[in-house]
Order: C-alpha cells, then sequence, then structure tokens
C-alpha cells in the first residue's frame, strides 16, 4: 500500500471537526481542574483538619499512581451504578479535570513556596487577611511562578483527550479511527510524533528509555503507545 496524501487532505475537514472537541475538551477539563486545584492548595494551607488534609493526600496519591484510562473508566462506568448517569463527554471532561487536579494542585503548592514569607507578614501588618490576601496578594504571585509547570500540564491534558476514544466521544483519534476504518489508510492518519513512538519501540526500548530520547513525560509515552494500538486495532478489524 502506497502513501497516498490526497486521503490525508479529504480527512482534514472531519479531523478539524474531531480537533475542535478535543481542544473543548482541554479547555473545559483545564480551567475546571485550575479551579480544582487552588481550591484543594487553600484547603490544605489555611484549614488545620487532618480528615480533610488526609482525604485530600489519598485522592492525590490515588490519581497519581492510577493510570489515566482507569480512571476514565471508574468515572463513566462506575458511576451510572450510584445512580449518577453522565454522558461520554460530560464523563470524560469529570475524568481528565479529577487527574489534573492532582497535578495542578501540586504544582500550585510547590509555586506557592516561592512567595516569600514576607509577603504574608506584610499583609497582615496592613490589616489584610482572608480572602483579600489570597485573591489580591498570594494566589496572583503563586500563579506567575507556576506558569511554566501549568503549560506542561496544559499539553498533558490535551494529550489525554485521546484516551476519551474508548468510553466514544468523537474527539479528534475517533475520527481518526472512523475515517482510516473506512478507507484503510491508517498511515496517512497517523502522526508523525507517533510513528517515532513505534519506531523506538520496535527497537525494543522500554518506555523510559522512549520518554527520555524523545524528552516526554512516561505518562506522554504511554498514551502515544495506546493511540497507535488503538489505530492498529481498527485497520486490523477493518480488514477482516
Amino acid at each position: 500500500m502506497k502513501f497516498d496524501l490526497s486521503y490525508t487532505i479529504d480527512a482534514l475537514p472531519r479531523l478539524l471537526e474531531g480537533a475542535t472537541v478535543t481542544v473543548q475538551v482541554a479547555l473545559l477539563a483545564f480551567a475546571f481542574s485550575i479551579t480544582l486545584g487552588t481550591i484543594i492548595v487553600l484547603t490544605r494551607t489555611t484549614l488545620n483538619w487532618r480528615i480533610l488534609n488526609g482525604i485530600i493526600a489519598i485522592y492525590i496519591s490515588f490519581i497519581r499512581g492510577t493510570p489515566l484510562m482507569i480512571q476514565i473508566f471508574l468515572v463513566y462506568y462506575v458511576l451510572p451504578v450510584t445512580g449518577l448517569n453522565l454522558g461520554a463527554f460530560t464523563s470524560g471532561i469529570l475524568a481528565i479535570t479529577l487527574n489534573s487536579a492532582a497535578f495542578v494542585s501540586e504544582i500550585l503548592r510547590g509555586g506557592l513556596t516561592s512567595v516569600p514569607k514576607g509577603q504574608f507578614e506584610a499583609a497582615k501588618s496592613l490589616g489584610v487577611s482572608g480572602f483579600a490576601l489570597w485573591g489580591r496578594i498570594i494566589l496572583p504571585q503563586t500563579f506567575i511562578a507556576s506558569i511554566p509547570p501549568l503549560v506542561n500540564e496544559f499539553t498533558q491534558v490535551l494529550k489525554a483527550t485521546a484516551l476519551l476514544s474508548i468510553i466514544t466521544v468523537v474527539e479528534l483519534l475517533r475520527v481518526s479511527q472512523q475515517i482510516y476504518s473506512s478507507n484503510y489508510h491508517p498511515v496517512e492518519i497517523l502522526s508523525d510524533r507517533e510513528f517515532e513512538v513505534f519506531m523506538d519501540l520496535a527497537k525494543g526500548k522500554s518506555t523510559n528509555e522512549i520518554a527520555d530520547t524523545m524528552c516526554l513525560s512516561p505518562r506522554t509515552v504511554g498514551t502515544h503507545l495506546y493511540n497507535i494500538k488503538q489505530k492498529l486495532n481498527a485497520n486490523n478489524s477493518a480488514e477482516i
């Protein structure tokens, strides 16, 4: 089978539709994760409730210690058992939000440590406290210091949206699967980045080695590998 660029050009309109859904999911999930992550940081910093802080610590450990795919399955399949029926789109946003919020809270907590203690002392000496202290003095400095890792986290969220194809969210990957299942030309739809990951994997490299070579996180490499697996499975099913 020869590479034919015309298949890529013909698929662009539908790919753009899928990309629109991908961007919508990423922006909504990241906005919610920023909000939730900020609330978590404020709770852990200002409240000395051991039980609540323990629950938050367990939540963060669970999110950081389990694959995002499992978390998506839990939200999409387990919540309906409890009577909370969410659609695929909403479930996907909720799952990615809960996942990203754990990382965002740690990013903001690290940014908070960069704020000099003199800022707190000066504000208190002037009688500034509560919302004014955090909303006008501390949090703005925290977010400024956290911009680089937050940008990196957004790219992780954007890439993670590809996993939502497993719960039938018609985002970019799902649209791609539909296209090459009908025209039998997956290579024209396969991204260059995923092709590089696939070639390194074929050479016998481990996930960590691929991540180090391509300057990616192991989580991003795992997402690329899952995308490749989904595309190859869809192509094999179409041929059968």
